[in-house]
């Protein structure tokens, strides 16, 4: 059982490359709440006359890049050795002239917490070291079209994971479970707290206004996995893994699955017209420890249906959305000839393609990287040098019809160096 405990507990981490790279911080505390807490074991309780704020718009992952309608934002991190900081390069790449260029830099010594972006509008999240021993959370706010940043020093550390057309939220977690969500309003910069109900493990994203959450229901509270094994073994034994969507505007909760929190799990995926699709991981057939990804599946009315059969018995699968809607499931096959497996939701067909190995000693050329709209696809394409002299991972751009066909007729992205 503890076993698939580990299983599930990674899960969530398949796509938390989306949200900040470093250790979550402590949670931001915010002025007051909004309503009551639910209880531990899950049970939702009512709640209070005022309504906390709910979601606005389209949830995106906070990411160090995010595709706009305007073109594709990457945060570069540079280190000026002279100055002895860190440079954070906000760079942008016009898809059309595969051309990127900087819009914005700030240099300090710090770390990065989490990047998100509105069009033309970026935010950028990250922790400065002072002299002092403090570690700020410091916010930049970059009108790009102009260049203009202006800074804000928050209350706290705050690390967000998540975004909408109005605010950014960090998870509040404690021990196994995210808590709350700390809500920092874009336009006024006020912190709120958004209850969730009892035992909430993973935060996937949102559906049509509402948070898309894991919960483990149990008969009693979990007991904490460290200092009462045994007691934590007993209730989860006999715990199930649900599914649900929550509403922070009402607090009503609605159950989408249940599944066992010992046998299999499930990871989401994304959606598409109107459908969620998730991993589903199995234990290995040969009994020895783990679990692997073994099909796509696909939620509807309370089923899992499978759509897909993954073809390697190997964790190496990555969901890739397009204009914020999934579109293909990519696995890497790394046994003799490496290729890249790829089964496109839009038409229900599977590709394979080679990736070249030949460009650069240990980097790649052709290897799917992001979606991009007007149906093209970013890949890697060997590398670069920077201003440091440093080699980075270099890209390229090509339509996807052309590139599923197996061409390498890419059109080469000129990088920004950090000069």
């Amino acid at each position: 059982m503890k076993k698939f405990l580990a299983c599930l507990l990674a899960l969530p981490l398949t796509l938390a490359a989306c949200g900040a790279q470093t250790a979550q911080p402590e949670p931001t505390q915010p002025p007051e709440l909004t309503t009551e807490a639910t209880a531990e074991s899950g049970e939702t309780t009512s709640a209070e006359d005022t309504a906390q704020l709910g979601i606005t718009g389209q949830v995106r992952p906070c990411s160090t890049e995010v595709e706009t309608a305007t073109g594709l934002y990457t945060l570069h991190e540079l280190f000026n050795e002279a100055a002895n900081k860190d440079v954070y390069c906000v760079v942008k790449t016009n898809i059309d002239t595969a051309v990127q260029e900087k819009v914005a830099s700030i240099t300090l010594d710090g770390g990065y917490y989490g990047m998100a972006v509105w069009n033309d509008a970026v935010d950028l999240y990250l922790q400065e070291n002072t002299t002092e021993g403090e570690r700020p959370s410091l916010r930049y706010t970059i009108d790009t079209a102009i260049g203009d940043v202006e800074e804000q020093q928050l209350d706290g550390a705050f690390a967000p994971t998540w975004y909408d057309d109005a605010a950014i939220y960090q998870e509040n977690r404690a021990n196994l479970w995210v808590e709350s969500l700390t809500r920092l309003d874009r336009t006024t910069g006020e912190l709120t707290l958004q209850n969730l109900p009892g035992q909430i493990y993973t935060v996937w994203g949102a559906v049509d206004g509402r948070w898309l959450l894991v919960r483990i229901n149990s008969s009693a509270p979990v007991p904490d996995p460290t200092s009462e094994e045994d007691a934590f073994n007993a209730t989860w034994q006999n715990s199930t893994a649900e599914i649900v969507l929550y509403d922070p505007a009402n607090g009503e909760m609605e159950k989408l699955y249940e599944s066992s929190t010992t046998d299999e799990g499930y990871d989401y995926c994304g959606q598409r017209d109107g459908s969620l699709y998730f991993l589903h991981y199995m234990a290995k057939e040969d009994g020895t420890d783990g679990f692997y990804p073994a099909t796509v599946d696909k939620l509807e009315n309370g089923t899992m249906t499978p759509v897909f059969t993954l073809p390697f018995n190997s964790s190496n699968v990555s969901p890739m959305q397009q204009q914020d809607e999934l579109r293909w499931i990519t696995q890497l096959n790394e046994k003799g000839e490496t290729s890249i497996q790829i089964f496109d939701l839009a038409d229900g067909q599977t590709y394979t393609r080679a990736v070249e190995w030949d460009k650069v000693e240990g980097w790649n050329a052709g290897y799917p990287e992001k979606l991009l709209a007007n149906d093209k696809i970013l890949v890697s394409n060997g590398t670069y040098v920077n201003v440091y002299g440093i080699d980075r991972k270099a890209y390229a751009v090509m339509d996807c019809a052309a590139y599923l066909a197996g061409s390498t007729d890419y059109t080469p992205v000129a990088m920004y160096t950090g000069e």
